[in-house]
């Protein structure tokens, strides 16, 4: 040991790493580096092969009983930059703030402070309130996204006893019988574990008959479920109320494993209903990315909570 403190400097660095245990130390930071850089991989893996199988056995979400009859949503078309309702004998229309494009000279013309009375804080939020009233038999309203250049529209027709849950973020106009104003009813599901996973706890489920004219940025799509559908979760605006509503795992395991897709998705069971999404739910948006801090924080709050 003498002989090596009093040699050469490289000696002298081989009684230092020898005396602090370098090599040891080393090599424990090794595999500790590596631990970190794996725990992510790993925790991806028992996600996507353990837990995601779990939650997709879970029992999905179901707003009509099971087996319940329900009036069928009869096909919409493509949505467009505008649309022209026609109001029929005894029917009236809602038209939302900064929709409201062409109007006839005749008519009676009013304000309702909000949609639905019974849901103020929902028409609050949603902007829903100081709507435009129409009346007049045989009336035409031009209904458009004149401040968002972004947004189509598309009219959805709810026949008398049909029923769609609906996010009412994406009403923009509703035409409904003067006598029977539109039902709009509140359904929890706190308990089931899709429900948390969907990030939505409550849905609300609009009653027809009525017909409502949907806004989307880049379009509103409302399509048949057939054998179901899978899509994310910012794209879904509503369904029928008929359809099991539940998560899945990503449909290839890569790009969720690099960090590219999410782990679950939102999907539709097989049936005779309708899904509603929005085309591009992100466009219009800076950087077309999910908002963060306060305003991330409101529409995760919109979203738990039906709107």
């Amino acid at each position: 040991i003498r002989n090596a403190a009093s040699g050469s400097w490289g000696q002298k660095l081989s009684l230092w790493s020898d005396q602090a245990h370098l090599p040891q130390v080393l090599r424990n930071a090794g595999l500790a580096l590596a631990a970190i850089i794996a725990a992510p991989y790993l925790i991806r893996l028992f996600c996507y092969f353990v837990l995601a199988p779990a939650a997709m056995r879970r029992p999905a979400i179901r707003i009509a009983p099971t087996g319940a009859a329900a009036v069928p949503i009869p096909p919409t078309a493509r949505s467009t930059t505008s649309v022209d309702i026609r109001l029929q004998p005894g029917e009236e229309l809602l038209v939302k703030h900064g929709y409201l494009q062409t109007t006839s000279e005749g008519g009676a013309k009013s304000t309702r402070w909000l949609l639905d009375a019974r849901h103020p804080i929902s028409s609050l939020a949603t902007g829903l309130t100081f709507l435009t009233r129409i009346r007049g038999d045989g009336e035409v309203t031009g209904v458009s996204a004149v401040r968002d250049p972004f947004a189509e529209v598309a009219v959805m027709t709810l026949p008398a006893g049909a029923a769609c849950v609906l996010q009412p973020r994406a009403l923009a106009a509703v035409a409904e019988p003067m006598d029977r104003r539109i039902k709009i009813s509140a359904h929890w599901r706190l308990f089931s574990l899709n429900a948390w996973l969907t990030r939505q706890l409550r849905y609300l489920v609009f009653h027809g008959p009525a017909r409502l004219v949907l806004k989307g940025a880049r379009g509103v799509r409302v399509e048949a479920a057939q054998r179901g559908r899978i899509f994310g979760q910012d794209q879904v605006v509503g369904f029928s109320t008929d359809l099991a509503y539940s998560v899945t795992r990503n449909e290839t395991f890569w790009p969720y494993f690099i960090g590219r897709e999410p782990l679950l998705k939102d999907r539709v069971a097989a049936g005779e209903g309708v899904l509603i999404i929005e085309e591009a739910p992100m466009a219009g948006r800076h950087g077309g990315q999910v908002r963060r801090g306060i305003e991330g924080m409101i529409d995760a709050g919109m979203k738990v909570f039906g709107l």
